[in-house]
């Protein structure tokens, strides 16, 4: 039977399930949708530009961080400890109360990260751990629930369509 590729449109004889004429094709049309996505998010959640504005990457987190706090203090933390303004090199930027519990909290300005050592420092410690995702235009905000038990953790769109500042 005759089929028409979904990325090429070329003409094809073959199973019913393909789509694709080709390899190639399915592997090119993975790839624009993943682009598209890529695409997508950057748009909803914006990006940073630190690649190329000459800011070094170890200070691109402070305008992060000190949103932090005060978003932790709207969201009901208390006693809130800032880790990485004592020690730049402090695994995890905030220790705070929440709910009668000491929690860690992580600060990003991207959409995915990994935490594999924070995971782990939550785990011997008997802490859970949040992270706090902040838009890079400081806009929107998001605050995962207890993710110690995983090694990293990504925004998905829906959840960036859904949350304003």
């Amino acid at each position: 039977m005759k089929h028409r590729c979904a990325n090429c449109g070329t003409s094809f004889y073959g199973d019913t399930r393909r789509r694709y004429c080709s390899s190639n094709c399915r592997k090119n049309a993975k790839t624009q949708s993943e682009r598209r996505c890529k695409e997508k998010k950057r748009l909803l959640w914006g990006f940073t530009g630190y690649k190329n504005s000459g800011i070094k990457l170890r200070d691109s987190g402070r305008p992060f961080e000190a949103i932090g706090t005060e978003v932790l203090s709207q969201l009901g933390f208390n006693d809130v400890w800032f880790g990485c303004e004592k020690n730049r090199g402090f695994l995890v930027d905030f220790i705070a109360t929440y709910d009668n519990k000491r929690v860690l909290i992580d600060v990003t300005s991207g959409i995915r990260k990994n935490i594999k050592f924070k995971s782990e420092l939550a785990r011997a410690l008997k802490m859970p751990l949040f992270i706090l995702f902040i838009s890079p235009d400081f806009s929107k905000y998001f605050l995962t629930p207890d993710v110690s038990h995983q090694n990293s953790v990504r925004l998905q769109v829906s959840k960036i369509k859904s949350i304003e500042r």
